[in-house]
């Protein structure tokens, strides 16, 4: 995974956002999955709060939104 800023790319890659972004998408996975019978349920059996479930749930669509996004924007 790499940040890309510009035309060029970052020197570092930040751990710890690609831990991040790395469980917020197996989180949704998780969450698309419907193992769970609520969301409240879910975040009990993960050991976290809801809202962060929902933080992460949020985050992990970034990179679809992101995608799209440069698809459809003007070359510069």
């Amino acid at each position: 995974m790499r940040l890309v800023i510009g035309n060029g790319a970052a020197k570092a890659i930040d751990d710890g956002l690609a831990s991040l972004i790395a469980r917020a998408i197996a989180t949704r996975n998780m969450f698309l999955a419907g193992g769970d019978d609520s969301i409240d349920a879910m975040a009990s059996r993960l050991g976290v709060r809801r809202d962060y479930l929902a933080v992460l749930v949020r985050l992990s669509l970034l990179k679809s939104f992101a995608r799209s996004w440069s698809a459809n924007s003007p070359s510069s």
